[in-house]
């Protein structure tokens, strides 16, 4: 890379917020390296997210239980 090239990409690095121009260069070939089929990654992520959210339902569903047992019925 030459002088002049090393200087583009900092001042990039810079303008878009990155900490380092080690940090971009980290990224950019991470994301290079990394399979290209990310259906499968976006597949669990979905999973965990739809099962934290019944987790965070049956929570609030118990939370809601015992506010009911303290106030006593009210209006629904």
């Amino acid at each position: 890379m030459t002088d002049a090239e090393y200087e583009a990409v900092r001042e990039f690095c810079i303008a878009e917020g990155w900490r380092s121009v080690s940090d971009f260069a980290r990224s950019a070939v991470l994301a290079n390296v990394q399979p290209k089929d990310s259906s499968g990654s976006l597949t669990r992520d979905l999973t965990t997210l739809s099962s934290r959210l019944k987790e965070i339902d049956s929570a609030l569903n118990d939370v809601s239980g015992l506010i009911r047992r303290v106030l006593g019925p009210g209006e629904e």
